[in-house]
């Protein structure tokens, strides 16, 4: 009986607690209207759409918001709470519209929204932020697609900042929106969508302040400044290397263009604040034979291990030690080359495995310390008639187009749910976020061999450093003086020439100015000469498979990649006030073009061979020894002569000191 009255007590409570709820203002909207719901104290993140937004007439929406630009339809503060045990329900979430009905990423980290993350003691955002979000819900049937609510993941910071805020205004919560940034199901990049609206909350909601029996919340919107971005990318490479070795510095820049009222009425540019993921592709071929791209490509994936293919990187064509039939890959001991056929017997009287294509890297010594167990890009060198590979480049746009062809196909983990994470090298586990100053700076090496007789046979390097490059600066009409000097003035590739004229140009024609910001230095590109073999049968040798250029290649590695590259902010300067204006811009993801070696395959940068090296030497001490017999006289006269010169200064001091003693010795 106890047992059976404590459960109807129970319930009374349960229902009591139900059918009281709390009243929350549900959002503040941009053509201004605000709605109060009566909401349970369970998870916001539950309810229905339709529920949420069923005080508003959605055909209407739509008619009276037309385009195929999404917007955001309400951003509600829920349950701020100076009350402890409450604030576990504080949450912030985003209605949007979704005009063309296309299906959003409802994966976590695909969408988010650019808000501010601090304010100085005025009250005005210093700082913003790319902030994920979290997909609850969207609406089907007649409006399917069309409206989707989302959460921010994470708003424990957003309460403290809040708190803070509050207790030094009066109670407002503060919050500014630029943008967002929402990803359709599929795509590799999000699209930035404009939202420029400032949100002050004040009061509580029904239940959540103290003796809040009555909802007393109330949201003020008003227009926040943002600046809309087209950000395009570059890079500059030097010629030569960037040391001893055969690695190239990598200057990788974006431009952009303001609207010139921005400069008149907030100053001078003095940062931008991006964020990008840092990563490192695996090696690249590129070789100039239409049948071995495609070897290449189609196994391109299935090289995973010794244990079903024995691609690899192996050694010069005369092998140290023979491999066993229990292996898969070779042993061989200086030039590097590729076995490219995935299914090759082992070949008991060769002492190794019959191949039907390999290539052979130019320089001595080039292993990584480990075999090359897998290849995924490889790209086909169109030479035609009058290009060569030592001049041939792969675009960037060619190499990312690859990667999402091959990521669409490819069923394993991705990078930032859009490319595959075979293709990487390494990668971050979490992006950068960097505020690049117009007093920073950075410098490049570039070191190529000189054009004298001994630079020729010792390999040596004359050095240029390029020092004090701007991380900021402002284009101007003086930049321009053709297409080498101009690329060279402003550390842009000379393939994006046209498109930076073009851009420019129409830039300056609506009233703006265009900015180059330099945002990364990397120093790991390294590209090597190959050459295409085919094995002979029944010989021991391997015998070039093409004449002219079709046998030749290159191997590329150490190519950085930047993803999802974004500008969020950016602060100016004037009269030593600063002023933070926030950005919307699409992130883009940002990598070099493939480059061919520094060096032509017939001037390697170790010098000449060490064979003619040798040669030369000894030439040399033959030459010495039948000359200096007769060149002695003339060679002892010149020592005494160079002995006399180092002694006279000696001399000098010991006549001074005797002459000292002498006046001594008088007195």
């Amino acid at each position: 009986m106890i047992r059976e009255i404590k459960y109807i007590a129970l319930s009374f409570i349960l229902i009591a607690v139900i059918a009281s709820g709390l009243v929350v203002q549900q959002a503040c909207q941009p053509t201004p209207t605000a709605r109060a719901v009566v909401l349970a104290e369970n998870d916001f993140d539950d309810t229905n759409i339709e529920d949420d937004l069923a005080d508003i007439d959605l055909d209407y929406y739509m008619a009276t918001h037309l385009g195929d630009t999404p917007r955001l339809v309400q951003f509600v503060e829920y349950c701020y709470s100076n009350n402890v045990f409450k604030q576990g329900h504080y949450g912030l979430y985003l209605y949007i519209y979704n005009p063309s009905g296309s299906t959003l990423s409802m994966k976590a980290g695909n969408n988010t929204v650019n808000i501010s993350t601090a304010y100085d003691s005025a009250g005005e955002p210093t700082e913003y932020a790319n902030i994920g979000l979290t997909y609850l819900d969207k609406t089907s049937g007649d409006y399917n697609n069309k409206f989707y609510k989302f959460r921010i993941t994470d708003a424990s910071q957003f309460l403290t900042m809040s708190t803070e805020y509050a207790a030094a205004h009066n109670n407002e919560r503060r919050y500014d929106i630029a943008g967002l940034q929402l990803r359709e199901s599929g795509a590799t990049l999000a699209e930035d969508v404009g939202v420029g609206g400032t949100w002050y909350y004040t009061g509580y909601a029904k239940g959540c302040g103290v003796n809040t029996t009555e909802s007393t919340l109330d949201c003020e919107i008003t227009e926040l400044e943002t600046v809309a971005l087209d950000v395009r990318q570059t890079f500059y490479r030097p010629e030569g290397t960037n040391g001893p070795g055969n690695a190239q510095d990598t200057l990788y820049s974006v431009y952009f263009a303001v609207p010139n009222r921005l400069i008149e009425e907030y100053g001078e540019l003095y940062s931008v604040t991006a964020e990008w993921l840092y990563a490192q592709l695996k090696p690249m071929f590129v070789v100039a034979d239409s049948g071995v791209n495609d070897k290449l490509r189609s196994i391109a994936g299935q090289i995973a291990s010794a244990a079903n293919c024995n691609v690899g990187f192996a050694a010069d064509l005369e092998y140290s030690s023979p491999v066993t039939s229990s292996s898969n890959w070779f042993t061989w001991s200086a030039n590097t080359m590729f076995n490219l056929n995935k299914d090759v017997p082992y070949n008991e009287e060769l002492g190794y495995y019959k191949t039907d294509y390999a290539a052979s890297v130019w320089e001595a010594g080039f292993i990584f310390n480990r075999l090359l167990n897998s290849l995924y890009f490889s790209f086909y060198a169109d030479l035609g008639s009058n290009k060569t590979i030592e001049d041939y480049s792969v675009s960037a746009e060619e190499v990312l187009d690859y990667m999402e062809e091959y990521s669409r196909n490819d069923t394993g983990a991705k990078i930032l749910d859009k490319y595959s994470e075979s293709l990487f090298e390494s990668y971050d586990s979490t992006k950068t976020v960097k505020t690049i100053t117009r007093r920073d700076n950075y410098s490049l090496t570039d070191a190529q061999i000189g054009d004298s007789l001994w630079d020729r046979i010792w390999g040596l390097k004359q050095t240029e450093t390029y020092d004090g490059i701007e991380a900021i600066h402002e284009v101007t009409a003086g930049d321009f003086n053709g297409i080498e000097g101009t690329c060279r003035n402003l550390y842009i590739n000379e393939n994006d020439y046209t498109d930076f004229v073009t851009f420019y140009n129409a830039s300056v024609l609506s009233n703006k100015t265009v900015y180059l910001l330099r945002f990364a230095v990397d120093d790991n590109y390294t590209a090597r000469y190959a050459t295409v073999f085919e094995h002979a049968d029944n010989a021991d040798t391997f015998d070039e498979l093409f004449d002219g250029q079709n046998n030749k290649a290159y191997l590329a590695t150490g190519m950085a990649m930047y993803m999802d590259f974004d500008i969020i902010y950016m602060t100016y300067e004037k009269a030593g006030e600063y002023y933070v204006i926030a950005a919307v811009a699409d992130p883009i993801d940002i990598i070099s073009d493939i480059t061919p070696p520094p060096y032509d395959p017939d001037e390697p940068d170790t010098g000449l061979p060490l064979w003619l090296i040798i040669v030369l030497i000894v030439v040399g001490v033959i030459l010495l020894l039948i000359l200096l017999p007769i060149l002695w006289p003339l060679i002892k006269l010149l020592l005494k002569g160079i002995v006399w010169i180092i002694c006279l200064p000696f001399r000098f001091i010991g006549w001074i000191v005797k002459k000292i003693r002498g006046d001594d010795a008088e007195k």
